[in-house]
């Protein structure tokens, strides 16, 4: 069978197992892909990014929200162009927002497991093996935790192809200046593995600016550490050029950003920032090692309830962020090994001859430790960068691929020791028979490591409520679609409350970005919610939120609203008086929604 045949068997069998474990884990088949699997707060924000790259040319720019003008995001800067485009090019096929971020979710585990699986081999660890360490990687509690609420961030699938770049770096295998001490002049490999830089260069920087932030910090580290090594400067400028592709490509992707900002002027309100979030959202091992919340083993899980009670008052603001830091069994022994490996080996050089991976991993890990956890130097980092990369904790996604790397080296090395002892090669003197014991020790030690791994690393957040989920959605879905029968195709809607977007904490109660619950339902209706906060549609907005209700309505008008949508819970009284004047002035009765908290009127 030729090899092209069995590499795409091998994967399909990968990323078919890949979606099994994920349907036993999540209960898919307790969700329909057309409904969201989750459905408010964060959620809600990152399904309208999505929707307008659907409705639109691309996200940037949304006609049918921030009316009257509609909505330009230029100001709130993002370089998550692939996970975009990709949901755009899905968008072709149907254009049901929640089937495309659904299916774009399941896809980031088979991605992240294929690709995981290809780097380790490639790495030189051995098939069994790195299928565990691909799944392992695919199902980390982090995938979990960012979910489709955070679909972006759950796109970690090109941080397998990122650190094999800079392990080559490292290793002295990619040299884009004079050739290293490791590369020959006619290596046949050099070409493919500078194509293969490259390309991560490329898309690296266009799926998220955290991975792009850590994958130059890891490109200067290996570089710096390379140079040391061999006292020549190729390396150095290697480590040096892959950093500075990723931050052109970085600056390529918020590029319509930048020149917003030199049209318009600077917009300080849309997103600020501040020192202390560095310090908020900054990594701490303590997460990493703590087991995942509702752990399936009861006295796991109540240890994790105890720590979180007990330092709630401290970190309260960041409990989503710091369960998603958590790396699990696996990977916190290959954390912890790492750690040890590193003062070991600077203490004993050589007294550890499993690998040179093991050696730049823990040089990795402990790089990693000092300019992200609290208090260390992302603080002066931040300040350089005007705070606008503030959660450093999201490096924990790379530092548990270094761990569960390490995991892998060791368990190999350990079992080539023993297959290769000389007690062994006495006892199974049959190189045939012993070549099969060696395949059937890698499959069990495979099988073993998955088994505990998804048992460990997957617990109450995986499964979502997709009950409760559904039954919001098509709560929704069913009113918007009354008043979309009362309206003209086109009409605009004005939304009450007023309240900020983005990253405003709405009024009372009402849920995070609730107010895009009506565009995400709606066909042919234009929505005033979700202009950035700063513009001069926004401050129309903000002044004529504080009219009385009879200018109010006539300003609206004056604009071309012809409907007035309110979410009662954004209001101390349930909204009584303003439905009373409202009514009053317009002789309206309102249709209200079957839980009561929608009203709409016709203006």
């Amino acid at each position: 069978m030729p090899k092209q045949i069995t590499n795409i068997i091998i994967y399909a069998l990968i990323a078919a197992s890949t979606l099994l474990f994920l349907t036993i884990t999540m209960k898919l088949w307790q969700a329909d892909l057309a409904v969201p699997f989750e459905y408010g707060g964060d959620t809600l924000a990152t399904s309208e990014w999505v929707r307008s790259a659907m409705d639109n040319p691309w996200y940037l720019t949304n006609k049918y929200r921030g009316m009257p003008d509609g909505t330009e995001m230029h100001d709130y800067p993002m370089a998550d162009n692939l996970h975009i485009l990709i949901m755009k090019i899905f968008s072709f096929f149907s254009m049901n927002f929640a089937l495309v971020m659904n299916v774009y979710f399941i896809l980031t585990f088979l991605l992240a497991a294929c690709i995981s699986f290809y780097v380790f081999r490639k790495l030189g660890v051995t098939p069994p093996l790195a299928y565990a360490g691909g799944i392992l990687f695919a199902f980390m509690p982090y995938h979990f935790v960012q979910g489709v609420c955070h679909v972006f961030l759950s796109g970690y699938y090109l941080i397998p192809l990122t650190v094999m770049v800079m392990l080559w770096v490292f290793n002295g295998e990619l040299s884009f200046g004079r050739q290293s001490n490791a590369i020959s002049e006619n290596d046949p490999e050099k070409k493919k593995k500078t194509v293969i830089s490259l390309v991560v260069c490329i898309l690296v920087p266009a799926a998220g600016i955290y991975y792009a932030f850590f994958a130059c910090f890891f490109a200067i580290v290996s570089g710096a550490f390379r140079s040391v090594y061999e006292k020549k400067m190729a390396p150095m400028v290697t480590g040096g050029a892959i950093a500075l592709l990723i931050t052109i490509g970085g600056l390529f992707n918020i590029s319509p950003t930048l020149i917003y900002s030199i049209q318009h002027g600077r917009n300080p309100e849309a997103i600020p920032r501040v020192m202390h979030e560095t310090e908020l959202y900054s990594l701490k091992i303590s997460s990493m090692l703590m087991p995942i919340s509702g752990h399936r083993i009861t006295l796991l899980s109540n240890l994790k309830k105890q720590f979180v009670k007990e330092t709630s008052f401290i970190y309260r603001f960041e409990n989503a962020e710091a369960e998603g830091a958590s790396l699990g069994l696996i990977a916190s022994a290959g954390f912890v090994f790492l750690i040890l490996f590193f003062f070991i080996d600077y203490v004993r050089p050589g007294v550890l001859p499993v690998s040179d991976w093991l050696k730049y991993l823990s040089i990795f890990v402990m790089a990693a430790l000092l300019i992200t956890t609290v208090g260390s130097f992302n603080t002066f980092i931040s300040i350089l960068l005007r705070f606008k990369i503030r959660s450093y904790n999201r490096i924990s996604i790379y530092i548990a691929f270094f761990s569960l790397f390490a995991v892998l080296v060791g368990v190999q090395y350990l079992i080539n020791y023993v297959l290769n002892s000389q007690s062994f090669r006495l006892r199974f003197n049959d190189e045939a028979k012993a070549k099969r014991i060696s395949m059937a020790v890698v499959c069990f030690s495979s099988i073993i490591l998955i088994g505990i791994g998804l048992f460990d690393q997957t617990g109450y957040y995986p499964v979502c409520d997709f009950n409760k989920a559904a039954e919001k959605y098509l709560h929704d879905k069913y009113y918007i679609a009354k008043i979309e029968s009362m309206m003209p195709s086109g009409s605009m809607i004005y939304q009450l409350p007023y309240y900020p977007y983005p990253e405003t904490i709405p009024p009372y109660r009402m849920e995070l970005y609730d107010h895009f619950r009506g565009y995400l339902n709606s066909k042919s209706l234009r929505w005033s919610y979700g202009v950035i906060k700063g513009r001069p549609t926004d401050l129309w907005q903000r002044k004529v939120a504080g009219f009385p209700t009879e200018d109010m309505i006539k300003e609206i008008k004056s604009k071309g609203f012809t409907g007035l949508y309110i979410n009662i819970n954004g209001y101390k009284d349930h909204a009584a008086a303003l439905m009373k004047e409202v009514e009053a002035i317009t002789k309206e009765k309102p249709l209200v929604s079957e839980n009561g908290i929608l009203v709409f009127y016709k203006i």
